[in-house]
């Protein structure tokens, strides 16, 4: 019990003196506002960036998950700097990326609630000078797994991977987490399904690894 009062402290004091976060482009399609989970034999990661104005840090979080709605594994980094939101929201999916190879993940799917960043990813709009470095990146790398994706989602549906990247930033080591995971984070988990609605879909089986 003490375990679990003490993760949610440091969830709830994470959640405060974030006074900046990256304002992405939106769509009012409904499609895209819920975390929808990958086909079968994909891994879908989820990524954000947050920063804070008062601590001059940017955190970085990714959250995996595959075709069942089964939380693998989360990521939080936590970097002391200050850039462009392009470049972190660039950044975390590059991070992202790293870290399913790492994995052994070879069929994966990346998400992001910043649709400028994924349509330069997918050449539906020109680069920016500011982050052609980390698109390179990311292009190299995509060619190393058997299927690569990218898409975007609506913050509604990104909720999980916003709430681990403000978490993120007041740490002082990076944090990983594949098989016990904080209440805090199952529940963000289940709202990414939710969308905002009052109900998970019926369609998905959530199921988390305890």
């Amino acid at each position: 019990m003490q375990k679990a009062v003490g993760e949610w402290n440091e969830y709830i004091e994470a959640q405060q003196d974030i006074t900046g976060e990256f304002i992405q482009q939106t769509t009012n399609s409904s499609s895209s506002k819920k975390w929808r989970p990958p086909s079968r034999g994909t891994i879908k990661l989820n990524t954000d960036a947050a920063f804070s104005q008062n601590l001059e840090r940017t955190g970085i979080g990714v959250v995996a998950r595959n075709a069942e709605g089964e939380l693998m594994k989360v990521w939080a980094r936590a970097e002391l700097k200050r850039s462009e939101p392009q470049v972190e929201e660039a950044a975390a999916i590059r991070m992202g990326m790293q870290m399913a190879w790492k994995a052994n993940w070879r069929a994966v799917e990346l998400q992001s609630d910043c649709k400028e960043v994924v349509d330069m990813i997918n050449k539906k709009q020109k680069q920016q000078n500011n982050i052609v470095v980390i698109l390179e990146d990311i292009a190299n790398m995509r060619c190393l797994f058997e299927q690569c994706t990218f898409s975007f989602v609506h913050r509604d549906g990104n909720r999980c991977a916003h709430s681990v990247a403000k978490f993120a930033v007041k740490l002082t080591t990076n944090v990983e987490w594949d098989e016990c995971f904080p209440m805090w984070l199952q529940e963000e988990a289940q709202n990414d399904f939710r969308g905002g609605e009052s109900d998970v879909p019926k369609s998905c089986n959530i199921k988390f690894t305890i």
